[in-house]
């Protein structure tokens, strides 16, 4: 007897023996035999025995290996394929990418002209700025100096009547008082305002109106660009500007002066023509017309005021055909372009007629004269762009700059996605009521006063309740610094100037 371990050595023994002198693939087949298995392919017997089967044949296994150029190809094909997937996936992700940036940029040009819109919108319902007036008689009394210390030195002195909020402007028409606005060509690049010849003018007309309408000076009062908006503050400035419209509404007549005259610095006559070439009386013209129509748009003559006519709008209704002092200065010392500053109160402007004549919320006269003007020429009258020209070192610079752009499409679209109670609303004014307050100015030390003369002056709109206890203080103050009070009624209020 034997062990097992010993018996398993002689097995092995056994096989190697034989498998050392039959060869190993013959003893792999006869042990296979013996186990009722099939023989094994040349393809397995190459994978698991190549040295075994090339030393018997060689050429056996080279038959199952792989051609070097199918695998280049293959492994081309597997690289090019991976390519094209990657590029493909690329080009999606640069597709999407491309159309989220299209959309917020789109979103934010959107966004842009709805903002633009809106704040025109507020160009013609708010104020942006107090409407700040000189009655006829004291604007009549200026001398030339005093009228070149505009609406700061004219203020400081007491000489303004300042409405700061539409509802003081309404009840300030309901004491029968009358603004008369002024419109004519600046004649100097650096001296503000009329000349003495246009000045001229300005005083006869108003005598003129208030013959012709038989209104009493005592109840004119004048808006002049350089006494009712601010000269030296440009933030200031330009709120008043963007109140142009409100300002426009709230007078009751335009009067064009435009008496024959000469440049200061250019030499150019001036008149009724150069007049009609400006844009910023084009701008004044227009606004007016819009709220009140043509029968109160006058044109000064030294034999009487002049309604103006349809032709006369045609001539005028290109405002931005017409000549700014930037432009023709080339924008020397200024930051931008008076065409800019415009944009705000004339898309305004163009919503409301708009309104009114599509959709029927507050149609006049005017609006129905104006729109069928702009119609007829929206685009020229409303350009997209405009070329900007400046001197940068010596050199002029020209550029293409937007001005209206896409902004009119957009109000389009408000018309047309609105309905008239909301666009009644988006129009109108803005409530801007207040409890009714005295306004109190003091100028001792301002430069702008006349002769050195301090003064103290105080005006409001009061209710005639406790109307007493106030004047009754403001006599004891009258020992004290001199106070001359002057009470104009109305029906439930009061204008009280000390």
């Amino acid at each position: 007897l034997i062990s097992a371990a010993e018996a398993v050595r002689r097995v092995g023994a056994g096989w190697r023996q034989e498998t050392s002198s039959r060869g190993l693939l013959s003893q792999l087949a006869i042990y296979r035999s013996a186990l009722g298995l099939d023989e094994m392919q040349d393809i397995e017997l190459c994978q698991l025995h190549r040295a075994e089967m090339d030393s018997k044949d060689p050429a056996v296994c080279l038959r199952f290996e792989p051609n070097s150029n199918e695998v280049y190809l293959f492994a081309l094909i597997v690289v090019v394929s991976l390519l094209v997937v990657a590029a493909f996936m690329s080009g999606v992700a640069f597709v999407v990418s491309t159309a989220n940036a299209k959309r917020r940029l789109l979103k934010e040009k959107e966004d842009a002209l709805e903002n633009i819109v809106t704040k025109g919108l507020a160009t013609i319902r708010q104020l942006g700025y107090p409407m700040a007036l000189i009655g006829a008689k004291d604007f009549m009394n200026l001398t030339s100096d005093e009228l070149q210390r505009c609406h700061e030195g004219l203020r400081d002195v007491g000489l303004l009547r300042v409405l700061d909020t539409t509802e003081e402007i309404s009840i300030f028409h309901e004491m029968d008082n009358v603004i008369v606005f002024f419109s004519y060509h600046w004649p100097s690049y650096d001296r503000l305002g009329p000349d003495d010849v246009q000045r001229h003018a300005m005083v006869h007309s108003l005598r003129l109106y208030s013959e012709k309408n038989g209104v009493d000076l005592d109840h004119v009062w004048v808006w002049l660009d350089i006494i009712s908006i601010p000269q030296k503050h440009r933030g200031i400035q330009l709120l008043a500007i963007n109140s142009l419209y409100v300002y426009a509404y709230s007078v009751d007549v335009l009067i064009i002066i435009a008496p024959e005259t000469v440049h200061q610095q250019t030499g150019q006559k001036l008149g009724i023509d150069s007049y009609k070439n400006r844009v910023w009386t084009r701008v004044e013209q227009v606004a007016h017309l819009s709220a009140h129509g043509i029968d109160s748009l006058y044109l000064y003559t030294p034999t009487g005021l002049e309604v103006v006519d349809k032709k006369w709008l045609m001539d005028v209704i290109h405002v931005f055909n017409g000549q700014t002092s930037c432009c023709a200065r080339r924008h020397e010392d200024f930051d931008a372009c008076d065409r800019e500053s415009l944009v705000l109160p004339l898309v305004g402007l163009y919503y409301r007629v708009a309104a009114a004549e599509r959709r029927g919320v507050d149609r006049n006269e005017g609006t129905s004269t104006l729109y069928e003007i702009l119609e007829n020429d929206r685009s020229s009258i409303f350009p997209q762009t405009f070329e900007y020209v400046k001197v940068v070192d010596g050199k002029e610079v020209r550029q293409k700059k937007i001005l209206f752009g896409d902004l009119l499409q957009r109000v389009d679209k408000h018309l047309q996605q609105f309905d008239v109670e909301t666009l009644s609303e988006l129009i109108h004014y803005q409530p801007t009521v207040s409890t009714p307050v005295a306004s109190m100015r003091l100028a001792p030390m301002s430069p702008c006063s006349f002769n050195g003369v301090q003064s103290l002056t105080m005006s409001g709109l009061f209710p005639k309740e406790g109307l007493d206890t106030m004047v009754e203080n403001a006599a004891e103050a009258e020992d004290s610094v001199g106070c001359m009070i002057s009470i104009t009624s109305s029906s439930e209020l009061m204008e009280v100037k000390m």
